[in-house]
């Protein structure tokens, strides 16, 4: 017999506002992903009522990391954090494409979102059917994050976007430390350099020819697992200049 049940809902079934979404927020789905998870939910309420099984709905924010690779991850749109570890990988081409950079988004790391899951599984509060946002309650704007990933890689870039309009979802959180207990612990900052350095990291020693050739190996190679964060070059004329949108940190001996 199933003592509870904990759906993982999304953001996506609110919509857009202009000031942080509470759980009796009127939901206004966007786009098509979100008015699934919405007829998801509408079937998930359901199921608790009828059959008088605790249910907690998390209404999961923007997570922060990498998927896995699998076949159903082929075949969807890619993530934030997926598009940006490709556009700042080996074919990086000096521009990072995103929405719009001032879209203001509200972020979780997976290992909060880990202990939010088991919160609701814990919790005795709260009635038979719960919506809870999941989410830290700041939102960040998509220049930031670039920003932050850019500074890790040690890439300059030039952000094009995508959509003239910004837009903005950011929870209101007050419902998940009530009645689950939780809230979010881990920076985005934080998540964003663990995503970074999960993968290698790569020097390039040499910023003439054979650099470049190198750098453009990778990149017709698809070496999804390196990303390049620059040269050194003994020549004090590259020192501080960029090649292939890869700066020229200093000489060979400053490497550590």
């Amino acid at each position: 017999h199933i003592k509870r049940f904990i759906h993982l809902g999304s953001a996506a079934e609110y919509g857009f506002g202009p000031r942080p979404f509470a759980e009796t927020a009127k939901e206004k789905p966007a786009n098509p992903y979100g008015t699934s998870k919405l007829q998801q939910s509408a079937l998930v309420k359901a199921f608790a009522k009828k059959n008088k099984i605790k249910t907690i709905n998390l209404r999961i924010f923007n997570v922060i990391g990498v998927p896995k690779k699998s076949k159903a991850a082929a075949s969807r749109r890619p993530t934030l954090f997926e598009a940006l570890v490709s556009q700042f990988g080996p074919e990086f081409k000096g521009t990072i494409s995103v929405s719009n950079k001032n879209d203001v988004r509200d972020f979780v790391a997976r290992e909060d979102l880990m202990q939010a899951i088991f919160a609701a599984l814990q919790s005795k509060k709260g009635g038979m059917y719960e919506v809870v946002n999941i989410g830290s309650g700041r939102g960040t704007t998509l220049n930031e994050v670039v920003r932050i990933f850019g500074h890790h890689v040690n890439k300059e870039y030039k952000i094009i976007n995508q959509s003239p309009k910004a837009t903005r979802s950011v929870a209101n959180i007050a419902k998940a430390k009530r009645v689950l207990g939780w809230s979010t612990t881990t920076t985005l900052e934080d998540s964003i350099r663990a995503t970074v350095g999960a993968k290698r990291r790569v020097i390039v020693v040499g910023a003439g020819i054979a650099g470049e050739m190198l750098v453009a190996e990778i990149a017709k190679e698809g070496r999804s697992d390196i990303i390049a964060i620059g040269f050194v070059d003994d020549d004090t004329k590259k020192q501080g200049t960029s090649v292939h949108g890869l700066r020229v940190l200093g000489g060979v001996d400053d490497l550590p």
